[in-house]
């Protein structure tokens, strides 16, 4: 898995491919729902089979929905339906990185929304992979929440992970302490179960980074990969919501 370094310099200033600029984002305002959360993505409105549209590459610089057939192949995600619900899917070994870029979302405040809710499903675990161990640092399921950049173009992360061998509970301090890995799952007891997370993101960040986020992180990203152990790596993700503090 490639270390995520230096590459959110990019979505500050560089040109896009494919015609995507940086500051023509696909998104501007996230559904409010019934229950006051903000809705990132369901993926209800994707076709089946399709890369999902308004999810950018690692840079944020582009829309890999929008590549030529062989780059958006290179991908291993797409747009699944299982009795009628649509969801997004990860199968192969070579991951990458799909962005969805909160920071021009005009309705999203992380201190509106502290509390970030996913569901996912893991089919298949990277054999022996290990988040603390560059050698196999690879992962059935992501999900980042990007704050910020540094002057060395070195993002500031919290990135929660189902974990192959690391147990529930594991924290880590990657990339000169400014990413920070919870594991929230491990192992392969509940395979094949859809499974949702809550964390409040806000209090995340103050233990584990200290002080307060920035009001409008840069971006959420996902990720699976099974690079590094040259294992494959299958997993679901869906409805990804941020969520007003509970009373």
């Amino acid at each position: 898995m490639k270390p995520l370094i230096i590459v959110f310099f990019c979505l500050l200033v560089t040109s896009a491919a494919n015609g995507q600029m940086p500051d023509d984002l696909p998104v501007t305002a996230l559904p409010v729902q019934k229950d006051g959360g903000l809705l990132v993505e369901d993926f209800s409105d994707e076709e089946p089979g399709s890369l999902p549209s308004r999810w950018m590459n690692q840079k944020g610089e582009a829309v890999p929905a929008l590549y030529r057939e062989d780059d958006r192949n290179r991908y291993h995600y797409q747009v699944m339906e299982e009795n009628g619900n649509r969801f997004l899917r990860f199968d192969g070994v070579r991951g990458a990185h799909l962005n969805f870029p909160v920071r021009k979302v005009e309705n999203f405040n992380i201190n509106d929304y502290p509390v970030l809710t996913w569901q996912w499903r893991a089919h298949i675990l990277p054999e022996g992979a290990n988040e603390d161990n560059n050698s196999t640092n690879d992962v059935t399921a992501s999900i980042y929440v990007v704050f910020s950049v540094n002057w060395l173009g070195i993002p500031r992360v919290i990135r929660y992970t189902w974990s192959s061998t690391l147990p529930a509970g594991t924290e880590l301090s990657k990339n000169f302490n400014n990413q920070k890995i919870i594991v929230v799952e491990s192992g392969e007891e509940n395979l094949g179960e859809w499974i949702t997370f809550e964390r409040n993101v806000k209090e995340d960040y103050r233990r584990l980074h200290g002080g307060n986020p920035p009001a409008r992180p840069l971006a959420v990203l996902i990720l699976s990969d099974g690079v590094s152990t040259g294992t494959p790596a299958k997993a679901d993700y869906d409805n990804i919501r941020f969520l007003p503090a509970s009373e």
